[in-house]
C-alpha cells in the first residue's frame, strides 16, 4: 500500500481490544485533523502519516509499557 494515511487507516482496522481501543480512535482523529485542517492541510500522499502512526505505535505500546497497563488491568 502506497499512501500512507491509507495504510495507517488499514493498520488501526486491525487493533482490537478494551486497553487499546481507545488509542486507535485518538490516532484516527488526529489523522482526520490533520487531513481536514483548514490552516495546513496534509495530503493523504504525506509520509509524515505513517511515520507519525509508527512512533506513536512504538511509544505506546513498548513491551514496559504493556506490562504497566496488563499490571493495572489485573488488580
Amino acid at each position: 500500500m502506497k499512501v500512507p494515511a491509507n495504510r495507517v487507516v488499514l493498520a488501526l482496522t486491525f487493533i482490537k481490544g478494551e486497553h487499546i481501543q481507545d488509542w486507535a480512535h485518538e490516532m484516527m482523529k488526529n489523522m482526520e485533523d490533520r487531513l481536514e485542517s483548514t490552516l495546513n492541510p496534509m495530503l493523504e500522499t504525506n509520509k509524515s502519516h505513517w511515520d507519525y502512526f509508527k512512533d506513536t505505535f512504538r511509544d505506546a505500546f513498548t513491551k514496559e509499557r504493556m506490562q504497566t497497563i496488563n499490571y493495572r488491568t489485573s488488580i
